[in-house]
């Protein structure tokens, strides 16, 4: 097996935006309903409450290549929900 090496880091908006809704369509498309959201939902979920600020809230993993392999999105006080590419679990 193949050892890979991943970074992390906050979203930062605009250049995070596409390529997490890449992400997040193609994990819909490999798992259809039971991928965790659309991404009209992780759009909506996004900017839903202007108060919500998604650069204390995504964490974003990246392979050595810079592809988005996964995200983590916090919503206090307890729920986490990870968003990870299927090849990468």
């Amino acid at each position: 097996m193949e050892k890979r090496l991943f970074r992390s880091h906050p979203y930062r908006g605009d250049e995070d935006l596409a390529r997490l809704k890449d992400l997040v369509a193609a994990v819909c498309a490999e798992e259809g309903p039971r991928a965790p959201f659309t991404t009209c939902d992780f759009a909506w979920r996004l900017f839903q409450h202007p108060g919500i600020d998604p650069t204390r809230r995504i964490q974003i993993w990246e392979a050595g290549d810079g592809e988005v392999v996964g995200f983590a999105w916090y919503t206090p006080p307890d729920d986490v929900e990870f968003v990870i590419l299927p090849l990468h679990r």
